[in-house]
């Protein structure tokens, strides 16, 4: 199995390490941190490119990625100590993007047949 980064992985990943270094030097994060702020320019800037909605889904306004592109963004956002509300902003657009039904008390999956018996592991022993 090949675990290395995409193509597309890898350009979020250059793009951010490379921003981020410009826009979050150190002197910089800690002039934010003890003001306990963040720079409107910068999430205004970081917001146009997407970041916010990099886990949502395309029909709901997101870039519609996934998991580890999400991941590829907060590891380079926590690389720089960026301090920004967009660490928070992505995996809660996730949280809040519509999730298939599941049905009551060990139903089958969505669209699928019901399952006949309960599980073995919500089954009791009868003897």
């Amino acid at each position: 199995m090949n675990f290395d980064f995409t193509d597309d992985q890898q350009a979020i990943k250059r793009t951010a390490k490379d921003l981020l270094a410009q826009r979050f030097k150190p002197d910089t994060v800690r002039e934010l941190a003890e003001a306990q702020r963040y720079d409107d320019a910068n999430w205004s800037e970081l917001s146009e490119l997407g970041w916010p909605g990099i886990f949502v889904d395309e029909e709901h306004g997101g870039q519609g990625l996934g998991t580890v592109e999400l991941a590829v963004l907060l590891e380079e956002l926590g690389y720089a100590l960026a301090p920004l509300p967009c660490v928070c902003k992505p995996a809660g657009g996730g949280a809040l993007a519509p999730r298939p039904r599941h049905r009551h008390r060990g139903g089958g999956p969505p669209g699928g047949p019901p399952r006949r018996s309960p599980p073995r592991s919500a089954r009791r022993a009868t003897r």
